[in-house]
């Protein structure tokens, strides 16, 4: 029942906070860390796009009409959501062929490399379409990238547990992609209140997709 559920919720994280735990405890911690934190990484790069959609839309699209840009940069935006199954489907193959770690290691360094060109980019003033195409590109690889991730922590974290925690511990990886959604949210309040308006649309959009390349790293080597 719920109160079982609810006791069998605070002893699993007991177990895997106490510092005195067993070896399957801290096995199991490390499955729980890898699933969250890559999750948070990677949704973090995936939903940044949507803070600064109205910097993106006046970069990267024709300037003649504001709102038609705005609505292209969320049409950008919710395309990446469409590609996302197919990003499940490529590195769920990947995961099967050739190992859950090489899938999440490569759907990982996916996101950062792609997030950190995004923000390489030129504008849609400097090379036209060519800047609006290239961004699209990069987009639809973050939507494969996060595909990948989701589905091959949620399986990661279950293949790697006792039966009587496999739903608990799966759940956890949906709960590091909010927190990669909240944690884009909270930089782009940053960003946005540290920066005049005019700074923001210059150059300041472009910081926390430059962040991708530490992204990279960090899911490199927490992966290792």
């Amino acid at each position: 029942g719920t109160e079982a559920q609810g006791q069998s919720f605070r002893e699993f994280v007991g177990s895997v906070m106490r510092e005195g735990g067993d070896a399957e405890s801290k096995r199991l911690a490390k499955v729980v860390a890898a699933s969250m934190i890559g999750n948070v990484l990677e949704w973090f790069d995936f939903g940044v796009f949507a803070y600064f959609a109205p910097q993106i839309g006046a970069n990267f699209f024709p300037p003649s009409n504001s709102a038609t840009a705005l609505l292209n940069a969320f049409a950008v935006f919710g395309g990446a959501f469409f590609i996302r199954p197919l990003g499940g489907v490529i590195f769920g193959h990947i995961g099967d062929t050739y190992g859950r770690k090489t899938a999440l290691t490569m759907s990982v360094t996916m996101m950062g490399a792609s997030t950190f060109i995004m923000g390489c980019l030129p504008t849609y003033a400097d090379a036209g379409l060519w800047a609006t195409l290239m961004l699209v590109v990069m987009r639809m690889f973050q939507g494969l990238s996060v595909g990948g991730e989701m589905v091959g922590s949620i399986i990661f974290s279950v293949e790697s547990s006792p039966v009587n925690r496999q739903v608990l511990v799966g759940s956890l990886a949906m709960t590091g992609a909010i927190l990669g959604l909240t944690l884009g949210s909270l930089t782009g309040l940053i960003i946005h209140s540290a920066l005049s308006e005019g700074s923001v649309l210059e150059f300041g959009w472009r910081i926390p997709f430059l962040l991708g390349v530490l992204i990279a790293v960090f899911g490199l080597w927490m992966r290792k």
